[in-house]
């Protein structure tokens, strides 16, 4: 019969974004703060103990006193407000816009820009496991159990569970210290491959569909069986076969090569990154591209055995853009396009990792000026919204292990964020303000919709049950 708050619970964030200032970190009173820790690992200050980089914020009045980790983002306030705000200034009663777990203890790690494109690409996310460790450690100094979430995701990687990355991920979780991560938002994104060589069909040939053509930058991962090899090529395309990089093949060496394009004016770079065996005994090969060409980019893999899946991915992390390219075939024949199977986050495939998906909750909503906004014709509510990642996993599991609600969801904007206002460009998401009397500041509630939301939505249940 009581009622599950989240009291006693430390839920954990690694994000970015995040306005420590926002009434929604306060208790459904505003009278008690509560954010524990802070670490910015992009901070210049002194770093946790054993540690050697970022910043600790241990005393209220100095989190307070930073106001936030990164001022062009509010993904961290978001998703941090969706697992454990407090709601406080929304009708009726601070109730509305109140998170699962809203009297939760919290502690807030802050993504480093500086290196997260190479952790990327490598598919190591050190980061990542030094934040999880750091909020299960503090968790375990204070003798409460843990949830911490990470509504982030990547598909480099083998999508097997096997990686170092998923495997300390296993190694640090257990009884009382649970890890929730997103599944990713790359359901409807054709970016996966995949191929059995045979003696007598041994190339696999696709195109990369850029989604900007002023920023074409993308890589793509390949795996294969343990004990096999393969190779690719890059050959740039325009109705004819144009420059190509010849097959590179594994050989634990990186290959650098720079193609010219058709009209002989622009360039298109190429990096192959080969590796025999990886930790998991498994060949791979990441081909890096950066495309100023006004071509196609052609992508050939080469095999006489063994199986390979490949991944298409590139996340540019500015403060406005974002790209992606797919596989495609350009109509050829001769061609494969990408397809929507196993696209969901190499990083939360671990046996450990509560996986989520989203689904629609809800699908209407009404802005800050009166606007009502509708995503029925998109999906209906109580359904699997088409963005989410499907599986399975490469190696046969199914995950996600399950969805939340991942569409238009209410939660807490950073103030920081100025396009979250009645007026600004984002104002159409806005859905309410509360005027802070003490720091004479206006805070937002905002649509929030992702895997990112539904992450949080089951860390905050997921603290519930560590209540209970």
């Amino acid at each position: 019969p009581m009622i599950y708050s989240g009291k006693n619970v430390v839920v954990g964030v690694i994000d970015f974004g995040f306005d420590y200032n926002h009434p929604t970190f306060y208790d459904t009173l505003h009278a008690n703060y509560r954010i524990k820790r802070v670490w910015e690992l992009n901070g210049n200050g002194t770093p946790p103990s054993g540690y050697t980089y970022g910043n600790e914020l241990t005393d209220t009045l100095l989190i307070k006193a930073q106001g936030t980790d990164n001022a062009k983002q509010t993904h961290g306030t978001w998703v941090a407000g969706m697992a454990a705000g407090s709601g406080y200034g929304s009708s009726p009663a601070n109730t509305r816009f109140r998170g699962m777990a809203y009297e939760a203890d919290l502690v807030l790690v802050g993504v480093r820009r500086d290196s997260i494109e190479q952790e990327w690409l490598e598919g190591s996310f050190t980061d990542f496991i030094d934040g999880i460790n750091y909020i299960f450690t503090y968790a375990t100094s204070v003798g409460k159990p843990c949830v911490v979430n990470v509504s982030w995701g990547s598909q480099s990687g083998p999508h097997d569970g096997s990686t170092l990355f998923n495997l300390a991920c296993n190694n640090l979780t257990g009884p009382g210290k649970i890890l929730v991560m997103s599944a990713g938002n790359e359901g409807q994104e054709k970016i996966h491959l995949s191929k059995t060589f045979t003696p007598i069909d041994t190339l696999l040939n696709t195109f990369l569909s850029f989604s900007s053509n002023t920023y074409k930058r993308t890589w793509v991962d390949v795996w294969g069986n343990p004990g096999e090899t393969f190779c690719g090529k890059v050959t740039l395309f325009n109705g004819n076969t144009g420059n190509t990089s010849n097959f590179k093949c594994i050989d634990d060496a990186i290959h650098d090569t720079v193609l010219i394009s058709s009209n002989g004016l622009d360039t298109c770079f190429v990096q192959f990154i080969t590796s025999s065996a990886e930790s998991n005994g498994k060949p791979r090969m990441t081909i890096d591209i950066y495309s100023k060409v006004p071509d196609s980019v052609n992508v050939c893999l080469k095999g006489n055995s063994g199986t390979i899946h490949a991944w298409n991915e590139y996340y540019y992390y500015g403060y406005t853009y974002q790209y992606q390219s797919a596989f495609s075939d350009m109509t050829k024949p001769w061609a494969t396009a990408g397809n929507v199977s196993s696209t969901v986050s190499d990083m939360g495939a671990g046996d450990s990792v509560l996986l989520v998906g989203a689904y629609a909750s809800k699908v209407s909503f009404q802005d800050i000026n009166g606007s009502n906004w509708t995503y029925s014709g998109y999906v209906p509510a109580g359904n699997l919204v088409p963005f989410s990642s499907r599986g399975p996993m490469t190696d046969g599991r199914i995950k996600p292990d399950i969805t939340a609600p991942g569409l238009t969801i209410a939660t807490s904007v950073s103030s920081y964020d100025t396009s979250y206002t009645a007026t600004g460009s984002n104002k159409s998401l806005t859905i309410k303000s509360y005027s802070d009397p003490v720091l004479n500041k206006n805070f937002y509630y905002s649509e929030f919709s992702g895997t990112s939301a539904s992450a949080p939505a089951a860390s905050g249940i997921v603290a519930l049950m560590l209540q209970a």
